[in-house]
């Protein structure tokens, strides 16, 4: 077994001490909140629906953000979307969709669909003139349906799928609307533009009951259990599953503002944030002019992981935190270089035996 130069190993010890692990890094935004579910970013206002206390909002450039009830005495808040200075919520309990003016004085209530038409109603999304929405009873409809807000209210949706188990949460990249399906256990999408209704194709299987979701680029992030996953490429023909965050309370609505993810903590009561660049990718030079910023990812791993930046093929070792090398072995850009083996932890790669230490994370 090799060792480490001391020159390097010095240097893994003060990356070591200098950095937190990389599941501790979310921050707590706003606490006390009563059952925070969906969230809804509109500039810098974070909306999020509360399940037994309405809409709320936050400024999230406020170092120290407060609560400001945007609309309270709600039964079952669910999803919420915003058209200019109309929100539109669902309330899964009481089956129906309302809409409000957040500019009005006093604040009047429009009824956009009624318990006559849907069945427990929960994610939201606005997309042109057509607001989607999940349909989410036990012992009724399980499904996805639209209908137009330029039209007369109360609406009666038009059916979207039902190639659904348990649909809770929505995102749309392009024309295809992306669907977490919980009890299924699995992604789907479906295009927005085949007719009506249509089924769906599966993107991702074997998952424990995925919640909501959100889409930022070709990223698709969705909670489940007490994590936080990434899709880090949906456009690929086998999209892989990256575990980011772990030991969250419950995490639900999830919610995007450049590099920072905001979470709706259910049984946390809270909303919690974390910088993506924490989480993602490490970059360094490896002393070449034809390469820099070579990148590593998914970070946090417990499978494999890859080089993005590479122009021609390098050997590589692998450390502990003790200095001892695990594993050794040569890499071109993006292959794929296998970690299952490695224990949960942190490790260290070295490039050409000469580059800084990169570090990542087994989970």
């Amino acid at each position: 077994m090799k060792k480490i130069t001391q020159i390097t190993f010095i240097n893994l010890l003060f990356i070591l001490v200098s950095i937190t692990p990389l599941f501790a890094q979310t921050t707590d935004v706003l606490t006390g909140i009563n059952r925070p579910k969906y969230l809804l970013l509109d500039g810098n206002d974070l909306y999020f629906s509360k399940t037994n206390g309405g809409v709320s909002k936050l400024d999230i450039t406020d170092s120290n953000p407060t609560e400001e009830v945007v609309y309270a005495n709600l039964n079952g808040t669910s999803g919420i979307a915003k058209n200019g200075n109309d929100l539109y919520i669902s309330e899964s309990w009481d089956n129906k969709i309302i809409k409000i003016d957040i500019t009005a004085n006093p604040i009047v209530e429009v009824e956009v669909a009624s318990s006559a038409s849907i069945d427990a109603p929960e994610d939201l999304l606005l997309n042109g003139n057509f607001l989607y929405l999940v349909e989410n009873y036990s012992f009724g409809n399980q499904q996805v349906s639209k209908l137009d807000i330029t039209g007369t209210f109360p609406a009666t949706p038009t059916l979207v799928t039902s190639d659904v188990s348990e649909p809770l949460g929505i995102a749309l990249s392009g024309n295809d609307l992306y669907i977490n399906d919980y009890t299924g256990g699995e992604i789907s999408k479906l295009d927005i533009t085949s007719t009506l209704p249509t089924t769906t194709t599966e993107v991702v299987t074997g998952l424990s009951f995925p919640s909501e979701m959100t889409i930022n680029g070709n990223e698709l992030y969705f909670s489940q259990d007490d994590k936080v996953y990434r899709i880090p490429d949906i456009s690929a023909s086998t999209p892989t599953v990256e575990t980011l965050l772990s030991g969250l309370g419950d995490p639900y609505g999830l919610a995007i503002s450049g590099t920072t993810l905001f979470i709706a903590e259910y049984s946390a009561n809270k909303i919690s944030k974390v910088d993506l660049n924490t989480l993602s990718v490490d970059s360094f030079d490896i002393d070449s002019d034809d390469e820099s910023d070579v990148s590593l990812y998914p970070n946090p791993t417990n499978q494999s992981i890859q080089l993005s930046g590479l122009t021609q093929a390098r050997s590589y070792e692998i450390y502990n935190t003790l200095g001892a090398e695990l594993g050794a072995g040569e890499v071109a850009d993006k292959q794929k270089i296998d970690v299952s083996y490695l224990s949960k932890g942190m490790y260290f790669l070295v490039i050409d035996s000469r580059s800084e230490p990169l570090k990542f994370v087994v989970n």
